[in-house]
């Protein structure tokens, strides 16, 4: 990768190793740009429909002819929907919601970020949209189980089996959407240039790791 032209770097993480903290401090040490919560802001305003109902469409395992039924009811009723109020509006996106729209959704507003300017992205499969971009790193950070639920368990302030169960949902839930997306499972290292165990590294010293391989 060339840090002197424009670049995006890709962190995907396991819940709980502290992966989207690492990823927007290299942001800051490299002075670029840090995006994660946009996309998902990005993509509640455009579909109308909640954070969570997107994460419920992500997890959900895919049925090609369904989501292609509802996608064709979904552009039909896009182009002379009468909306009556805001409510019934989000009702009707939620429902028609598919994978696909998501898919294609998430790499649009991600494309248009990096083309914007060298950035940092976290999270929503990035590895994968930005698997063709020449001037590119995608990196993924893990962790021992153990030090991913006691880290949920001091952010969360919840208990260590409920810290457990959000692991399991969430792990199972991001693979089946990644598998969905890519083809891959998220934990296959050929989808990424480094995958980085931080469960004995501090934040700062997993920036570190990163940085000192960025610049080589």
């Amino acid at each position: 990768m060339n840090k002197s032209e424009k670049f995006v770097i890709t962190v995907n993480r396991e819940l709980g190793s502290k992966g989207r903290t690492i990823a927007e401090k290299l942001a800051e040490r490299l002075d670029v740009k840090f995006y994660d919560k946009a996309v998902v802001e990005g993509l509640t305003k455009q579909f109308g429909v909640s954070v969570k109902e997107l994460e419920k469409v992500k997890a959900k395992k895919s049925n090609f002819w369904d989501d292609l039924y509802k996608s064709y009811i979904y552009d039909r009723v896009q182009s002379r929907l009468e909306i009556h109020s805001v409510s019934s509006h989000m009702e009707n996106q939620s429902k028609l919601l598919t994978s696909a729209k998501l898919k294609a959704a998430e790499e649009k507003i991600l494309k248009k970020l990096g083309e914007e300017s060298s950035c940092v992205i976290a999270g929503r499969s990035g590895f994968h949209f930005f698997r063709d971009e020449p001037n590119s790193m995608h990196i993924f950070i893990k962790c021992s189980k153990e030090k991913r639920i006691l880290n949920l368990m001091k952010d969360r302030n919840i208990s260590a089996e409920e810290a457990e169960n959000l692991l399991e949902d969430v792990d199972k839930g991001r693979d089946v959407f990644t598998k969905k997306l890519s083809g891959y499972s998220r934990y296959d290292c050929r989808n990424y240039d480094l995958v980085l165990d931080v469960t004995d590294l501090s934040i700062d010293q997993a920036v570190d790791v990163i940085c000192y391989i960025v610049n080589l």
